[in-house]
C-alpha cells in the first residue's frame, strides 16, 4: 500500500485512508431535460432515465470517494444485475430535475441503489427506481469480493450503509411521533 493506494496487480484504485473524512450527505445530482431526450409531445423517453439513474449513481460514488474510473482502472467493474424504474409524473423538455442516490444494499460482492427523481425544482417526485450491480474483475470476469481486495472500501461501505439506514430510521420515527 502507498499513497492511500493499493496495487491489485493491475493501475491502483485509490482508496480513501480510514482517517480521511467523507461527508455522506451527498449533494442531488442535478440536470436539465434536453430536446434529444422527448418524444413528439416534448415528454422525455422513458429509456432515458436508466440513463439518468447511471450518471446519478456515477456522481453519488464520486461524493463517497469512490471514482468509478479509477475502479475500472484497477480491474473492477460494476455491471448491471437489475433496473426497475416506475414513473408517477412526466418530464417535459428543458426542466431542470434533481436526482437523489441511495446506497441501499451492499455487501461486497453486489450493491443496489435507489433513485428519487423529482421535478418542479425538487417538490413533485417523478420517478423512482432501482439498479443492482456486481463487482467483477474485468480481464476474467468473474466475481470478487471487495471485502478481500479493498477491506477498507468495503468497510466504508457498511458503514455508509448503517448511517444511511439509521437516518432514514430516525426520519420515519420522528414522522411516526409526529
Amino acid at each position: 500500500m502507498k499513497n492511500g493506494t493499493k496495487d491489485s496487480g493491475a493501475s491502483a484504485m485509490r482508496i480513501p485512508r480510514e482517517d480521511e473524512t467523507i461527508m455522506y450527505s451527498i449533494d442531488p445530482y442535478v440536470r436539465r431535460a434536453y430536446y434529444y431526450e422527448t418524444d413528439q409531445m416534448g415528454i422525455v423517453h422513458h429509456s432515458n432515465y436508466i440513463r439518468w439513474f447511471e450518471e446519478a449513481r456515477i456522481d453519488f460514488m464520486r461524493q463517497t470517494g469512490l471514482n468509478y474510473g479509477e475502479m475500472e482502472q484497477s480491474g473492477i467493474v460494476m455491471p448491471v444485475t437489475h433496473v426497475l424504474c416506475k414513473y408517477i409524473v412526466s418530464i417535459r423538455f428543458d426542466e431542470e430535475v434533481e436526482i437523489i442516490v441511495k446506497l441501499n444494499d451492499f455487501n461486497g460482492i453486489r450493491a443496489a441503489y435507489c433513485y428519487e427523481v423529482y421535478a418542479n425544482s425538487g417538490r413533485s417526485l417523478a420517478v423512482i427506481g432501482e439498479s443492482g450491480h456486481c463487482f467483477l474483475d474485468a480481464a476474467t470476469r468473474t466475481p470478487v469480493s471487495i471485502k478481500k481486495r479493498y477491506p477498507a472500501l468495503y468497510e466504508r461501505g457498511l458503514r455508509f450503509l448503517e448511517e444511511k439506514k439509521s437516518e432514514h430510521l430516525s426520519k420515519v420515527l420522528q414522522r411516526t411521533i409526529r
